[in-house]
């Protein structure tokens, strides 16, 4: 890592861990004969900071001495988990950071019985670094700070002492003073570096940590995409798990609690200024991929793995990478208020992305190609595509401004293409969309089967019928791994083929004479449900259209590629405004919504907002479609409202009829591809962790020899050597919010979720040019008060007002002005309304044109905003 590249005389020694140090939380007790020793660790980042010019510097630099360390060496446990609870004092410390810190202890005791006292110093200042979490917001901190904590003055020391040590190779450019990877504290800086500290040499699958530190010369601002504290965002009545202050609204405001900051031994502007530097920053890094690893076979999920949607995963293979998939997840209640859509970070791919030589689609649904739009431009890399697939990602991607640079290679099924080291081949299967793929990856090491999405079908009735032969010499050829398909692995028996859906469809519509109109929900791209429909509609003299627009996109681009030309009778879809003039009781309308999606046909017709479609007693409504995971309450809450109108609802299984069946497989399909490809590994992907979970027994049952559960971010490596997770890399989502990508962390998604919960309080203080105030403060409060007693709502703005008066005048206070008005502000709504509000703090100073009555028209000096000393 890298820090601050000042000399030591500026009287800061930057820690093993490698940034500039935000703050100081652990005060190590002052063991008998010898002076106080100061040992620094953060919230939010990985570091530590002494004064080396102090007396307690002077102290540590003497107690490095070897000999220190032997009745440490003789402990059976170095008791750093005491040392970090106690310095945490009123903060809150997660059950994960406690969990790397214990982890540390065991490496720090490793490493000093070697004798390595430098390795042992790093891996224990790291954990301590990690394992102080900032308090939950309007959490009460009961906890009293403990006084003395029990990490030993020769641990504390040597802390203290591998900062220095740290230092100093930073600032030495030949690259032998940097510990050599063929040496005995090479090994000890691996053992340091996996208890959560960070190496001296960083390998080629990472950038340089300068990248984000707003310290170093050439350093950009730009935060990575999770950047930032980690936050988790819940609805109703759970609250917000945050590692920050939710009041924070500027640049440079100390994420902090009054409490945690009267606490520390650091002083308010420090750790403002350390916050800053910490925000540029970013996060602690993930520990990069071993760079002898970097040649091996390896696969990393980024999306997909332990959840239904936004599927992206990643082959690495003799330095260089592909990305399979780039899908979305739709917004739900689990995600940020009035998020539309979540899709992959793809950060590593970012950071790596010279090596990156090419994006692989196996099909078209939105889970798989939906994030190519947004992200693409990001990467810029070639895109590998069945021709069906392609026009579809074609049509998403033609409104981009750099639409000219797209490089879509269109390969055919069958036929064997090279993308860098990797040589591959699409494997036609059956799914619910046309021109589905696995896609094989031939290797040194053996071949790789990627299933996508797939199912056996005998009967498809759009596509050609799996080739059970062909699969079957894919098995005798070796299939090293299988990287397969997990959504029905929990689901005995086989699936349904679409033949059984058309011919139950038929007669569910032949059954519905007396309806006036019926409007079947599906999804857009099942094109071979969209035939069945059609079929079915025509068979029982009913005249079909479409009703929603990514239907209607589907429709078009189908018959471009020769799909949907064939219809029964002769007759083509009709659209929404040339069904107008068909008499209702011939109607039947294709309509998207089957998900509730925001916006569709069928959820716009609960709401009574669609312009066409006015459904009520008289009218029927089938859901041709399963209930993907994170959907089931706003279907219930459609359904709901559909029943308010009294519209005849039927789902599939509903009195005998079978109006869906799955595009996955199921447990006996697995049996049956197991069989036929014989992997030796199985990796299962495109499921939630149970059904992972069920998948990767299955395949042990039958025969495989290695199976692995791996969430996303973890590095698998699939050869050579054993099935195992060598590393992590960054992994988690981007949500699209309105037209923008915010990380996951983002802040404006946050205090949008804050104010959802709490409200906001807004504070306006006019001042004149000496920083005087002029009127009483004006507060606002949004959210929290009812506007139906004007007079109630006035006095307890006026209260809030008060004591905003009283803390200005508190000259104890005028440093921490912000601080203290947002805490008295907030304190006053907790106690009230049980609800502790956002704060935003609007200061002006008025010229003295204005406070005379003078010509505002004319007048140049009018307002202007005050800066507070934070």
């Amino acid at each position: 890592g890298s820090g601050s590249s000042g000399s030591s005389g500026n009287g800061n020694v930057t820690g093993a861990a490698g940034n500039d140090a935000t703050g100081d939380f652990l005060n190590a007790p002052k063991a008998a004969g010898s002076s106080d020793i100061n040992s620094s660790s953060v919230s939010s980042s990985s570091e530590v900071k002494s004064d080396s010019h102090s007396d307690a510097g002077k102290t540590v630099d003497a107690a490095a001495d070897a000999a220190s360390l032997k009745p440490l060496a003789a402990n059976p446990r170095p008791k750093l988990a005491p040392a970090v609870k106690a310095a945490a004092g009123d903060t809150r410390i997660s059950k994960r950071a406690m969990r790397k810190v214990l982890r540390a202890e065991k490496v720090a005791k490793r490493l000093l019985k070697t004798g390595d006292s430098t390795a042992a110093a790093a891996a224990v200042a790291a954990a301590v670094a990690k394992g102080v979490k900032p308090p939950h917001p309007g959490e009460k901190n009961k906890k009293k700070n403990k006084a003395g904590a029990t990490l030993s003055p020769e641990l504390a020391a040597h802390s203290h002492s591998q900062s220095h040590h740290s230092h100093s190779h930073h600032n030495n450019s030949n690259p032998t003073a940097t510990t050599s990877a063929t040496s005995p504290a090479a090994a000890a800086h691996k053992g340091a570096k996996a208890a959560g500290g960070a190496p001296s040499n960083k390998s080629k699958g990472s950038k340089n940590s300068n990248a984000g530190n707003s310290n170093s010369p050439g350093s950009s601002n730009k935060t990575n995409a999770a950047a930032g504290p980690n936050r988790k965002f819940m609805r109703g009545n759970i609250a917000f798990s945050t590692s920050g202050d939710p009041l924070d609204d500027d640049e440079d405001y100390v994420r902090a609690s009054a409490k945690v900051a009267s606490s520390s031994s650091a002083s308010a502007a420090s750790a403002a200024s350390a916050a800053s530097a910490s925000r540029a920053r970013g996060p602690d890094d993930h520990p990069s991929i071993p760079e002898a690893k970097l040649n091996d076979l390896l696969f990393v999920p980024l999306g997909g793995a332990g959840e239904i949607g936004m599927n992206s995963y990643l082959y690495g293979y003799k330095g260089k990478w592909i990305v399979v998939d780039l899908g979305i997840m739709f917004g739900d209640e689990r995600m940020p208020q009035g998020v539309e859509m979540a899709m992959p970070n793809l950060r590593f791919v970012e950071e790596n992305k010279q090596d990156l030589v090419g994006l692989l689609v196996t099909h078209g649904h939105e889970d798989h190609i939906g994030a190519i739009s947004t992200l693409w431009p990001r990467l810029k890399c070639p895109i590998y595509a069945t021709p069906f697939t392609g026009a579809l990602i074609r049509s998403r991607m033609k409104d981009l401004d750099c639409f000219d640079e797209v490089d879509l290679r269109i390969i055919e099924p069958s036929k064997e293409f090279e993308a860098g080291p990797f040589r591959m081949t699409w494997q036609p299967v059956q799914h619910s969309i046309p021109d589905s793929n696995a896609l094989v990856i031939h290797t040194e090491y053996g071949n790789v089967f990627h299933t996508g999405d797939w199912k056996f079908d005998a009967n498809p009735l759009v596509g050609p019928s799996t080739d059970f032969a062909e699969l079957k010499k894919w098995g005798d050829k070796g299939i090293l791994a299988l990287i397969g398909d997990s959504t029905n692995a929990d689901t005995e028996g086989e699936t349904g083929s679409e033949l059984d859906v058309r011919d139950s469809m038929t007669k569910l519509i032949g059954s519905l004479k007396n309806t006036r109109n019926i409007a079947v929900g599906c999804f857009s791209t099942n094109i071979a449900r969209i035939e069945s429909i059609a079929y079915a509609g025509a068979q029982c003299g009913r005249t079909v259209g479409l009703a929603g627009k990514a239907l209607v996109t589907m429709y078009e681009i189908a018959r471009e590629n020769g799909y949907l030309k064939n219809l029964p009778m002769g007759k083509r879809l009709l659209y929404p405004s040339e069904m107008l003039s068909v008499p209702e009781n011939e109607r039947l309308y294709i309509c998207t919504g089957s998900q509730a999606e925001p916006l569709s046909a069928l959820q716009r017709m609960s709401d009574g907002a669609h312009p066409q479609l006015r459904f009520d007693h008289r009218d029927t409504v089938v859901f041709s479609s399963s209930t993907i995971p994170g959907n089931e309450s706003a279907i219930q809450t459609m359904v709901n409202r559909l029943t308010e109108l009294n519209v005849d609802i039927i789902k599939s299984g509903d009195n005998g009829f079978i109006t869906h069946v799955s595009g996955h497989p199921c447990r006996d399909d697995l049996r049956r591809l197991f069989q036929l490809l014989r992997p030796r590994l199985v990796i299962p992907m495109h499921g939630e962790f149970h059904h992972m979970d069920a998948h990767a027994k299955l395949a042990k049952q039958c025969g495989a020899e290695g199976s692995i559960v791996a969430k996303n971010g973890a590095v698998v490596r699939i050869a050579p050597g054993p099935l195992e997770r060598i590393s992590k890399v960054p992994a988690g989502s981007l949500y699209l919010d309105g037209t923008q990508v915010r990380p996951e962390d983002s802040l404006a998604l946050y205090h949008r979720g804050l104010v959802y919960i709490h409200g906001i309080c807004m504070v306006t203080l006019v001042f004149d040019g000496e920083q005087r105030l002029l009127r009483q403060p004006l507060v606002t409060m949004e959210g929290i008060l009812e506007d139906v007693d004007a007079a109630e709502s006035r006095r307890h703005c006026n209260d809030a007002a008060e004591k905003i008066t009283k803390v200005l005048t508190e000259t104890a206070l005028k440093k921490g002005a912000k601080l203290a008005i947002r805490e008295a502000v907030q304190s006053l709504v907790q106690e009230r309304f049980g609800k502790r509000p956002m704060v935003q703090i609007h200061a002006v100073t008025v010229g003295e044109s204005l406070r005379s009555g003078a010509n505002t028209d004319t007048d140049t000096e009018l307002v202007q905003p005050i800066q507070f000393s934070k």
